[in-house]
Protein backbone atom coordinates (compact mmCIF):
# COMPACT_ATOMS: atom_id res chain seq x y z
CA UNK A 1 0.00 0.00 0.00
CA UNK A 2 1.33 3.40 -1.05
CA UNK A 3 1.86 5.39 2.15
CA UNK A 4 0.01 8.28 1.13
CA UNK A 5 -3.21 6.36 1.12
CA UNK A 6 -1.51 4.39 4.25
CA UNK A 7 -1.56 7.69 5.85
CA UNK A 8 -5.06 8.15 5.36
CA UNK A 9 -6.61 4.86 6.33
CA UNK A 10 -4.75 5.44 9.32
CA UNK A 11 -6.72 8.41 9.73
CA UNK A 12 -10.02 7.21 8.66
CA UNK A 13 -9.48 3.84 11.06
CA UNK A 14 -8.64 6.17 13.81
CA UNK A 15 -11.34 8.89 13.46
CA UNK A 16 -15.03 6.67 13.63
CA UNK A 17 -16.76 7.59 16.57
CA UNK A 18 -19.94 5.24 17.99
CA UNK A 19 -22.94 6.07 19.86
CA UNK A 20 -21.98 3.95 22.81
CA UNK A 21 -18.77 6.11 23.16
CA UNK A 22 -20.42 9.51 24.07
CA UNK A 23 -22.39 9.34 27.24
CA UNK A 24 -24.99 12.00 28.10
CA UNK A 25 -23.11 14.78 29.26
CA UNK A 26 -20.59 14.52 26.63
CA UNK A 27 -23.05 15.26 24.11
CA UNK A 28 -24.31 17.89 25.90
CA UNK A 29 -21.63 19.86 26.13
CA UNK A 30 -20.48 19.19 22.31
CA UNK A 31 -24.00 20.46 20.58
CA UNK A 32 -23.46 24.28 22.40
CA UNK A 33 -20.69 24.27 20.16
CA UNK A 34 -22.24 23.41 17.10
CA UNK A 35 -24.01 27.06 16.07
CA UNK A 36 -25.50 25.30 12.88
CA UNK A 37 -26.84 22.13 14.00
CA UNK A 38 -30.42 21.44 12.71
CA UNK A 39 -32.54 19.12 14.97
CA UNK A 40 -32.54 15.50 13.84
CA UNK A 41 -36.51 13.10 14.27
CA UNK A 42 -35.44 11.07 16.96
CA UNK A 43 -33.26 13.32 18.94
CA UNK A 44 -34.25 13.50 22.80
CA UNK A 45 -33.95 16.81 24.20
CA UNK A 46 -34.42 17.30 28.12
CA UNK A 47 -36.37 20.22 29.51
CA UNK A 48 -34.99 20.96 32.94
CA UNK A 49 -37.37 22.90 35.39
CA UNK A 50 -36.40 24.56 38.46
CA UNK A 51 -39.65 25.13 40.51
CA UNK A 52 -38.64 26.30 43.69
CA UNK A 53 -35.25 27.94 45.62
CA UNK A 54 -31.87 25.33 44.10
CA UNK A 55 -29.91 26.35 46.78
CA UNK A 56 -32.71 25.47 49.77
CA UNK A 57 -33.40 22.37 48.50
CA UNK A 58 -36.36 23.09 45.85
CA UNK A 59 -37.69 20.39 43.39
CA UNK A 60 -36.02 20.19 40.50
CA UNK A 61 -37.90 18.22 37.62
CA UNK A 62 -36.57 16.61 34.05
CA UNK A 63 -39.31 16.41 30.86
CA UNK A 64 -37.97 13.96 28.15
CA UNK A 65 -39.10 15.43 24.92
CA UNK A 66 -38.20 13.84 21.68
CA UNK A 67 -38.58 15.35 18.55
CA UNK A 68 -41.21 13.59 16.04
CA UNK A 69 -40.62 12.65 12.18
CA UNK A 70 -42.69 15.30 11.51
CA UNK A 71 -39.90 17.79 13.48
CA UNK A 72 -42.82 18.75 16.05
CA UNK A 73 -42.16 18.52 19.98
CA UNK A 74 -44.69 18.76 22.24
CA UNK A 75 -42.81 21.18 25.01
CA UNK A 76 -44.95 21.80 28.30
CA UNK A 77 -46.56 25.19 28.87
CA UNK A 78 -45.84 26.11 25.29
CA UNK A 79 -47.65 23.08 23.35
CA UNK A 80 -46.48 22.17 20.28
CA UNK A 81 -43.55 23.52 18.57
CA UNK A 82 -42.02 22.79 14.65
CA UNK A 83 -38.29 22.38 14.97
CA UNK A 84 -38.14 22.60 11.00
CA UNK A 85 -35.79 24.37 9.05
CA UNK A 86 -34.21 25.93 12.92
CA UNK A 87 -31.14 25.54 14.41
CA UNK A 88 -30.55 23.83 18.01
CA UNK A 89 -29.80 27.42 18.96
CA UNK A 90 -32.84 28.93 17.81
CA UNK A 91 -35.27 26.35 19.57
CA UNK A 92 -33.33 26.52 22.83
CA UNK A 93 -33.59 30.32 22.78
CA UNK A 94 -37.59 30.23 21.94
CA UNK A 95 -38.37 27.27 24.26
CA UNK A 96 -36.28 29.01 27.53
CA UNK A 97 -37.93 32.34 26.79
CA UNK A 98 -41.76 31.17 25.97
CA UNK A 99 -41.04 29.17 29.01
CA UNK A 100 -39.78 31.96 31.35
CA UNK A 101 -42.44 34.47 29.80
CA UNK A 102 -45.41 32.11 30.98
CA UNK A 103 -43.91 30.45 34.13
CA UNK A 104 -42.26 32.19 37.75
CA UNK A 105 -39.32 29.49 37.95
CA UNK A 106 -35.84 29.67 39.54
CA UNK A 107 -34.25 28.18 37.12
CA UNK A 108 -34.77 26.92 33.19
CA UNK A 109 -32.62 24.83 30.70
CA UNK A 110 -33.09 22.64 27.16
CA UNK A 111 -30.64 20.52 25.98
CA UNK A 112 -29.87 17.67 23.48
CA UNK A 113 -29.24 14.70 25.60
CA UNK A 114 -29.40 11.65 23.58
CA UNK A 115 -29.33 12.03 19.88
CA UNK A 116 -30.72 10.83 16.99
CA UNK A 117 -29.42 6.88 16.09
CA UNK A 118 -30.52 5.75 12.50
CA UNK A 119 -29.24 3.80 9.31
CA UNK A 120 -27.13 5.52 6.65
CA UNK A 121 -25.53 3.54 3.72
CA UNK A 122 -22.49 3.74 3.01
CA UNK A 123 -21.43 1.78 -0.59
CA UNK A 124 -18.16 1.59 -3.00
CA UNK A 125 -14.69 1.72 -2.55
CA UNK A 126 -14.46 1.16 1.35
CA UNK A 127 -13.53 -1.75 2.98
CA UNK A 128 -17.25 -2.50 4.72
CA UNK A 129 -20.35 -1.56 2.93
CA UNK A 130 -23.46 -1.40 3.85
CA UNK A 131 -25.50 -0.19 6.60
CA UNK A 132 -23.97 1.36 9.22
CA UNK A 133 -25.70 3.19 12.70
CA UNK A 134 -25.16 6.94 12.48
CA UNK A 135 -26.09 9.71 15.00
CA UNK A 136 -27.48 13.26 14.01
CA UNK A 137 -23.69 14.56 15.45
CA UNK A 138 -21.37 12.23 13.02
CA UNK A 139 -19.80 13.39 10.27
CA UNK A 140 -19.23 12.05 6.60
CA UNK A 141 -15.59 11.59 7.74
CA UNK A 142 -16.95 9.55 10.34
CA UNK A 143 -18.65 7.39 8.65
CA UNK A 144 -16.24 6.41 5.96
CA UNK A 145 -14.30 4.98 9.65
CA UNK A 146 -17.17 3.74 10.60
CA UNK A 147 -17.09 1.22 7.21
CA UNK A 148 -13.64 0.48 7.71
CA UNK A 149 -11.85 3.13 6.15
CA UNK A 150 -11.45 4.05 1.63
CA UNK A 151 -10.13 0.64 -0.03
CA UNK A 152 -6.82 1.37 -1.78
CA UNK A 153 -7.24 3.41 -5.08
CA UNK A 154 -10.30 5.00 -3.50
CA UNK A 155 -11.46 8.90 -4.48
CA UNK A 156 -11.49 10.50 -1.13
CA UNK A 157 -11.79 13.84 -3.31
CA UNK A 158 -15.23 12.84 -5.13
CA UNK A 159 -17.06 11.35 -2.70
CA UNK A 160 -21.17 11.73 -3.31
CA UNK A 161 -23.74 12.26 -0.30
CA UNK A 162 -27.32 11.61 -1.54
CA UNK A 163 -29.89 13.34 0.25
CA UNK A 164 -33.28 13.08 -0.62
CA UNK A 165 -32.67 12.90 -4.47
CA UNK A 166 -29.90 15.77 -4.35
CA UNK A 167 -26.38 14.25 -4.87
CA UNK A 168 -23.56 16.37 -3.69
CA UNK A 169 -19.82 15.43 -3.83
CA UNK A 170 -17.20 16.03 -0.90
CA UNK A 171 -13.49 16.65 -1.11
CA UNK A 172 -12.64 14.60 2.33
CA UNK A 173 -8.95 15.49 1.51
CA UNK A 174 -9.51 19.07 1.49
CA UNK A 175 -10.95 17.86 5.00
CA UNK A 176 -8.15 16.66 5.76
CA UNK A 177 -5.60 18.41 4.97
CA UNK A 178 -6.68 21.96 5.53
CA UNK A 179 -9.37 21.56 8.00
CA UNK A 180 -12.47 22.89 5.76
CA UNK A 181 -15.78 21.47 7.34
CA UNK A 182 -17.44 22.55 4.58
CA UNK A 183 -16.12 19.38 3.13
CA UNK A 184 -17.20 17.26 5.84
CA UNK A 185 -21.34 18.11 6.48
CA UNK A 186 -23.08 16.24 9.38
CA UNK A 187 -25.24 13.24 8.29
CA UNK A 188 -29.62 13.02 8.71
CA UNK A 189 -31.75 9.82 8.21
CA UNK A 190 -31.64 8.18 4.53
CA UNK A 191 -28.34 9.53 3.56
CA UNK A 192 -26.55 7.52 0.84
CA UNK A 193 -22.91 7.71 0.54
CA UNK A 194 -20.93 6.78 -2.36
CA UNK A 195 -17.29 6.68 -2.28
CA UNK A 196 -16.29 6.23 -6.23
CA UNK A 197 -13.09 4.73 -7.50
CA UNK A 198 -10.35 7.47 -8.09
CA UNK A 199 -9.63 8.25 -11.98
CA UNK A 200 -7.30 11.20 -12.20
CA UNK A 201 -3.88 10.85 -9.89
CA UNK A 202 -0.49 11.94 -9.53
CA UNK A 203 2.74 10.97 -7.36
CA UNK A 204 5.21 13.44 -5.94
CA UNK A 205 8.78 11.97 -4.71
CA UNK A 206 11.40 13.48 -3.32
CA UNK A 207 12.11 16.19 -0.93
CA UNK A 208 8.51 16.14 1.05
CA UNK A 209 7.04 15.01 3.88
CA UNK A 210 4.85 12.76 2.82
CA UNK A 211 5.82 11.54 -0.62
CA UNK A 212 3.05 9.41 -2.50
CA UNK A 213 0.19 9.30 -4.71
CA UNK A 214 -2.18 11.27 -4.73
CA UNK A 215 -5.92 12.06 -6.64
CA UNK A 216 -5.56 14.83 -9.03
CA UNK A 217 -9.00 17.20 -9.44
CA UNK A 218 -8.97 19.25 -12.54
CA UNK A 219 -7.32 22.48 -11.91
CA UNK A 220 -5.39 21.70 -9.40
CA UNK A 221 -1.77 23.41 -9.34
CA UNK A 222 1.34 22.08 -8.05
CA UNK A 223 0.94 23.66 -4.51
CA UNK A 224 -2.51 22.32 -3.87
CA UNK A 225 -0.72 18.77 -4.30
CA UNK A 226 2.20 20.01 -2.74
CA UNK A 227 0.22 20.89 0.58
CA UNK A 228 -1.70 17.29 0.52
CA UNK A 229 2.26 16.01 0.57
CA UNK A 230 2.90 17.84 3.36
CA UNK A 231 4.80 20.60 2.38
CA UNK A 232 8.41 20.64 0.60
CA UNK A 233 11.24 19.85 3.38
CA UNK A 234 13.77 22.59 4.44
CA UNK A 235 16.32 20.93 2.14
CA UNK A 236 14.48 21.40 -1.15
CA UNK A 237 16.21 22.92 -3.94
CA UNK A 238 13.46 25.55 -5.71
CA UNK A 239 13.53 23.58 -9.06
CA UNK A 240 11.10 21.06 -9.87
CA UNK A 241 11.04 18.16 -12.64
CA UNK A 242 7.83 17.40 -14.04
CA UNK A 243 6.98 13.75 -15.87
CA UNK A 244 4.36 14.10 -18.44
CA UNK A 245 2.98 11.29 -20.43
CA UNK A 246 1.75 12.89 -23.90
CA UNK A 247 -0.70 11.42 -26.64
CA UNK A 248 1.98 8.55 -27.80
CA UNK A 249 2.32 7.38 -23.97
CA UNK A 250 5.64 8.71 -23.35
CA UNK A 251 6.95 10.34 -21.25
CA UNK A 252 8.40 14.34 -21.84
CA UNK A 253 9.79 15.85 -19.38
CA UNK A 254 9.13 19.51 -18.04
CA UNK A 255 10.64 21.99 -15.58
CA UNK A 256 9.35 24.84 -12.87
CA UNK A 257 10.10 26.56 -9.38
CA UNK A 258 8.58 26.59 -6.23
CA UNK A 259 8.08 30.10 -6.97
CA UNK A 260 6.10 28.94 -9.87
CA UNK A 261 4.02 26.63 -8.25
CA UNK A 262 0.43 28.38 -7.95
CA UNK A 263 0.42 29.19 -11.37
CA UNK A 264 2.13 25.49 -12.94
CA UNK A 265 -1.60 23.49 -13.49
CA UNK A 266 -0.70 19.30 -13.10
CA UNK A 267 -2.62 16.72 -15.57
CA UNK A 268 -3.33 13.21 -14.73
CA UNK A 269 -0.29 10.78 -14.31
CA UNK A 270 1.95 13.48 -14.08
CA UNK A 271 5.59 12.06 -11.99
CA UNK A 272 6.69 15.31 -9.76
CA UNK A 273 10.20 15.32 -8.20
CA UNK A 274 11.29 17.83 -5.51
CA UNK A 275 15.02 17.47 -6.05
CA UNK A 276 17.59 17.77 -2.61
CA UNK A 277 19.80 20.65 -2.63
CA UNK A 278 22.36 17.56 -1.02
CA UNK A 279 21.48 15.08 -3.88
CA UNK A 280 22.25 17.60 -6.04
CA UNK A 281 25.77 19.06 -4.73
CA UNK A 282 27.22 15.68 -5.86
CA UNK A 283 25.35 12.56 -5.86
CA UNK A 284 23.35 10.36 -8.60
CA UNK A 285 19.73 9.83 -7.60
CA UNK A 286 18.49 6.30 -8.96
CA UNK A 287 15.21 5.22 -8.99
CA UNK A 288 12.79 2.04 -9.71
CA UNK A 289 12.87 -1.42 -10.33
CA UNK A 290 15.89 -2.37 -9.04
CA UNK A 291 16.97 -5.12 -6.83
CA UNK A 292 18.46 -2.38 -4.28
CA UNK A 293 22.27 -3.98 -3.72
CA UNK A 294 24.57 -5.88 -5.71
CA UNK A 295 24.93 -9.84 -5.50
CA UNK A 296 27.90 -10.77 -4.13
CA UNK A 297 27.92 -14.42 -5.59
CA UNK A 298 25.02 -15.99 -8.02
CA UNK A 299 22.34 -16.61 -5.88
CA UNK A 300 18.56 -16.66 -5.25
CA UNK A 301 17.49 -13.17 -4.36
CA UNK A 302 13.96 -11.49 -3.83
CA UNK A 303 12.52 -9.49 -6.33
CA UNK A 304 10.93 -6.38 -4.72
CA UNK A 305 7.18 -5.12 -5.47
CA UNK A 306 7.69 -1.47 -5.02
CA UNK A 307 10.65 1.03 -6.57
CA UNK A 308 14.04 0.82 -4.91
CA UNK A 309 15.22 4.64 -4.66
CA UNK A 310 18.99 4.92 -3.90
CA UNK A 311 21.09 8.33 -3.52
CA UNK A 312 24.92 7.53 -4.76
CA UNK A 313 27.79 9.77 -4.13
CA UNK A 314 28.66 11.00 -7.32
CA UNK A 315 32.28 10.42 -8.97
CA UNK A 316 34.40 11.26 -11.64
CA UNK A 317 34.44 9.03 -14.27
CA UNK A 318 30.98 6.98 -13.25
CA UNK A 319 28.33 5.55 -15.57
CA UNK A 320 24.73 4.08 -15.87
CA UNK A 321 26.57 0.17 -15.94
CA UNK A 322 28.64 0.83 -12.64
CA UNK A 323 25.27 2.19 -10.93
CA UNK A 324 23.62 -0.85 -12.15
CA UNK A 325 25.82 -3.06 -10.51
CA UNK A 326 25.82 -1.43 -7.24
CA UNK A 327 21.71 -1.48 -7.32
CA UNK A 328 22.16 -4.95 -8.18
CA UNK A 329 20.68 -4.38 -11.83
CA UNK A 330 16.67 -4.25 -13.19
CA UNK A 331 14.55 -6.67 -11.98
CA UNK A 332 12.06 -8.50 -13.83
CA UNK A 333 9.21 -6.39 -13.13
CA UNK A 334 11.64 -3.27 -15.04
CA UNK A 335 10.08 -1.51 -18.24
CA UNK A 336 13.38 -1.48 -19.30
CA UNK A 337 13.11 0.33 -22.26
CA UNK A 338 11.30 3.14 -20.54
CA UNK A 339 14.24 3.77 -18.75
CA UNK A 340 15.79 7.43 -18.45
CA UNK A 341 18.80 9.67 -16.93
CA UNK A 342 16.85 13.72 -15.96
CA UNK A 343 19.44 16.25 -15.95
CA UNK A 344 19.79 19.02 -13.73
CA UNK A 345 18.87 21.42 -16.50
CA UNK A 346 15.88 19.71 -16.91
CA UNK A 347 16.68 17.76 -20.00
CA UNK A 348 16.32 13.79 -20.38
CA UNK A 349 17.94 11.32 -22.17
CA UNK A 350 16.17 7.94 -22.87
CA UNK A 351 18.28 4.90 -22.26
CA UNK A 352 16.36 2.20 -24.32
CA UNK A 353 19.08 -0.47 -24.87
CA UNK A 354 19.51 -0.67 -20.88
CA UNK A 355 18.50 -4.50 -21.07
CA UNK A 356 21.56 -5.36 -23.42
CA UNK A 357 23.61 -3.13 -21.54
CA UNK A 358 23.08 -5.08 -18.76
CA UNK A 359 23.18 -8.36 -20.13
CA UNK A 360 26.07 -8.05 -22.54
CA UNK A 361 28.34 -5.42 -20.18
CA UNK A 362 29.23 -3.97 -23.54
CA UNK A 363 30.79 -0.71 -23.14
CA UNK A 364 30.20 0.68 -26.43
CA UNK A 365 26.65 0.81 -24.93
CA UNK A 366 27.54 2.15 -21.48
CA UNK A 367 26.57 6.23 -20.41
CA UNK A 368 28.70 8.70 -18.55
CA UNK A 369 26.64 10.02 -15.70
CA UNK A 370 26.92 13.85 -13.92
CA UNK A 371 26.56 14.70 -10.62
CA UNK A 372 22.80 15.48 -9.93
CA UNK A 373 21.71 13.06 -12.04
CA UNK A 374 18.47 11.36 -11.92
CA UNK A 375 18.36 8.01 -13.18
CA UNK A 376 14.68 6.15 -13.54
CA UNK A 377 13.82 2.35 -14.88
CA UNK A 378 9.81 2.48 -14.35
CA UNK A 379 8.23 -0.86 -12.62
CA UNK A 380 5.70 -2.32 -14.66
CA UNK A 381 2.03 -2.45 -13.29
CA UNK A 382 1.99 -5.62 -11.15
CA UNK A 383 -1.15 -6.60 -12.56
CA UNK A 384 -2.65 -10.16 -14.44
CA UNK A 385 -5.62 -9.30 -16.28
CA UNK A 386 -8.54 -12.13 -16.28
CA UNK A 387 -11.37 -11.86 -18.79
CA UNK A 388 -13.78 -13.57 -21.34
CA UNK A 389 -15.71 -16.55 -19.64
CA UNK A 390 -15.04 -16.18 -15.93
CA UNK A 391 -17.65 -15.47 -13.13
CA UNK A 392 -15.52 -11.95 -12.03
CA UNK A 393 -13.21 -10.79 -14.75
CA UNK A 394 -10.42 -8.13 -13.48
CA UNK A 395 -7.33 -7.30 -12.65
CA UNK A 396 -5.47 -9.36 -9.76
CA UNK A 397 -1.85 -8.76 -7.89
CA UNK A 398 0.88 -10.90 -9.86
CA UNK A 399 2.48 -13.23 -7.39
CA UNK A 400 5.56 -15.18 -9.40
CA UNK A 401 4.68 -19.20 -9.82
CA UNK A 402 1.38 -18.42 -10.25
CA UNK A 403 -0.36 -20.53 -12.73
CA UNK A 404 -3.33 -19.69 -15.09
CA UNK A 405 -5.53 -22.00 -13.31
CA UNK A 406 -4.49 -20.06 -9.97
CA UNK A 407 -5.61 -16.84 -11.27
CA UNK A 408 -9.24 -18.34 -12.82
CA UNK A 409 -9.90 -18.95 -8.85
CA UNK A 410 -8.68 -15.59 -7.87
CA UNK A 411 -11.67 -14.64 -10.97
CA UNK A 412 -14.21 -17.06 -8.91
CA UNK A 413 -13.38 -20.07 -12.23
CA UNK A 414 -14.92 -19.97 -15.39
CA UNK A 415 -18.05 -19.96 -16.11
CA UNK A 416 -20.00 -22.93 -15.99
CA UNK A 417 -22.30 -22.06 -18.90
CA UNK A 418 -20.00 -20.54 -21.62
CA UNK A 419 -16.44 -21.49 -20.21
CA UNK A 420 -13.58 -23.80 -21.38
CA UNK A 421 -10.65 -25.30 -19.58
CA UNK A 422 -10.00 -26.20 -23.42
CA UNK A 423 -10.45 -22.59 -24.45
CA UNK A 424 -7.82 -20.32 -22.63
CA UNK A 425 -5.54 -17.96 -24.12
CA UNK A 426 -2.49 -15.40 -23.18
CA UNK A 427 -3.34 -12.34 -24.89
CA UNK A 428 -0.90 -9.47 -26.42
CA UNK A 429 -1.85 -5.75 -27.12
CA UNK A 430 -1.67 -6.10 -30.61
CA UNK A 431 -4.53 -9.37 -30.61
CA UNK A 432 -2.10 -12.20 -30.66
CA UNK A 433 -3.48 -15.68 -28.74
CA UNK A 434 -1.38 -17.89 -27.28
CA UNK A 435 -2.93 -21.27 -26.57
CA UNK A 436 -2.46 -22.31 -22.70
CA UNK A 437 -3.89 -24.83 -20.20
CA UNK A 438 -4.36 -24.30 -16.27
CA UNK A 439 -0.96 -25.46 -15.52
CA UNK A 440 0.83 -22.63 -17.30
CA UNK A 441 3.25 -20.60 -14.92
CA UNK A 442 2.70 -16.68 -15.44
CA UNK A 443 5.57 -15.41 -15.53
CA UNK A 444 5.33 -11.69 -16.42
CA UNK A 445 3.23 -9.11 -14.99
CA UNK A 446 0.69 -7.39 -17.04
CA UNK A 447 -0.07 -10.49 -18.69
CA UNK A 448 -3.68 -10.94 -19.90
CA UNK A 449 -5.80 -14.11 -19.63
CA UNK A 450 -8.50 -14.94 -21.47
CA UNK A 451 -11.28 -17.56 -20.88
CA UNK A 452 -13.25 -18.41 -24.18
CA UNK A 453 -15.53 -20.72 -25.21
CA UNK A 454 -15.68 -23.72 -27.48
CA UNK A 455 -16.53 -21.57 -30.26
CA UNK A 456 -13.21 -20.02 -30.57
CA UNK A 457 -11.45 -22.93 -32.03
CA UNK A 458 -14.32 -23.44 -34.37
CA UNK A 459 -14.69 -20.28 -35.81
CA UNK A 460 -13.44 -19.47 -39.07
CA UNK A 461 -13.33 -15.84 -39.15
CA UNK A 462 -10.22 -15.47 -37.45
CA UNK A 463 -10.00 -11.43 -38.14
CA UNK A 464 -13.44 -11.41 -36.50
CA UNK A 465 -11.74 -13.16 -33.41
CA UNK A 466 -8.40 -10.79 -33.27
CA UNK A 467 -11.24 -8.25 -33.01
CA UNK A 468 -12.88 -8.91 -29.76
CA UNK A 469 -9.32 -9.68 -28.13
CA UNK A 470 -7.63 -6.55 -28.79
CA UNK A 471 -11.39 -5.00 -27.70
CA UNK A 472 -10.88 -6.73 -24.88
CA UNK A 473 -7.86 -6.18 -24.04
CA UNK A 474 -8.35 -2.66 -24.38
CA UNK A 475 -11.40 -2.15 -22.40
CA UNK A 476 -9.66 -4.51 -19.49
CA UNK A 477 -6.76 -2.24 -19.49
CA UNK A 478 -8.74 1.01 -19.18
CA UNK A 479 -10.68 -0.26 -16.69
CA UNK A 480 -8.44 -2.70 -14.49
CA UNK A 481 -5.84 -0.24 -13.41
CA UNK A 482 -6.73 2.95 -12.25
CA UNK A 483 -4.38 6.13 -12.63
CA UNK A 484 -2.79 6.08 -8.84
CA UNK A 485 -2.14 1.80 -9.31
CA UNK A 486 0.13 2.94 -12.81
CA UNK A 487 2.05 6.10 -11.21
CA UNK A 488 2.50 4.30 -8.47
CA UNK A 489 4.52 1.69 -9.31
CA UNK A 490 6.60 4.21 -11.38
Amino acid sequence: MRRSLLFLMVLFLGGSITVSALDKQEIAQKIQHIPDYEPVPGDVYTLTLGLGGLINGGEVKTIQIPLQQDYTMEVPFLGTISARGRTFQDLRKTVLQGIKNRVSLQYVDFTLTVPAVFDVVVYGAVNTPGKTTAYSLMTLYEALGAADGPREGASLRHVQLERKGTVTSYDLLAFLAFGDETQNPRLKPGDKIHVPVAQQGVKIQGAVLNPGSFELVEGDTLTTMLSFAGGVLPTASPDVTVLRLDEGGQYRTLTTSLDEADRFVLQNGDVISISSRLEQAGSVVVEGAFFGKSAEKPEARSIPEAPVRVSIPYHEGMSVLEVLKLVGGPTPYAAAEKARIIRKDGSSLALPQLSALWETGDAGMDVPLKPGDYFVVPMKPLKVFVGGNVNSPGSFPFAAGYTVGEYLALAHGLDPKTGSPDALYFVSADGTATKVDLTTVVEEPGTVIYAGNNAWKYTTDTMADVSVVVGFFNTLVNFGINVLDLIGRF
